[in-house]
């Protein structure tokens, strides 16, 4: 997209950087269960994942803000859109896997109640 949409090769690089890092902190709290979802075991139930996370987010935009880490990290200042975009970008993978959870979930409770009923 951001090659597209004109950027640079430097800056879809960035984009794709930050993409991936953000889809993965977020996917570390659906990675807690196979088969509970986020909204069952709650954000802040493992306090040090959360802590851990929100550290490495806010490491990740210090990495794109400040001029000595842009230079030691090789990225370049972005927007609050381009953060908005890309984080909401990284979220597809977490709402992928809870999508799964949930279709895993009513089929169990399918089989259940056909395995169950009268003989």
């Amino acid at each position: 997209y951001e090659l597209r949409a004109g950027s640079s090769l430097a800056a879809a690089r960035n984009a794709a950087f930050s993409v991936l890092v953000f889809a993965e902190l977020m996917r570390a709290f659906g990675a807690r269960s196979e088969t509970r979802g986020i909204w069952e075991l709650g954000l802040f139930s493992n306090l040090r994942l959360f802590a851990v996370v929100a550290a490495s987010f806010a490491l990740q935009l210090v990495i794109q803000r400040y001029s000595l880490a842009e230079e030691l990290f090789q990225t370049q200042p972005i927007s609050l859109a381009q953060c908005g975009a890309w984080v909401a970008l990284g979220a597809v993978p977490l709402a992928a896997l809870e999508l799964s959870k949930l279709v895993g979930a009513r089929q169990t409770k399918g089989k259940r109640r056909t395995s169950s009923g009268p003989r």
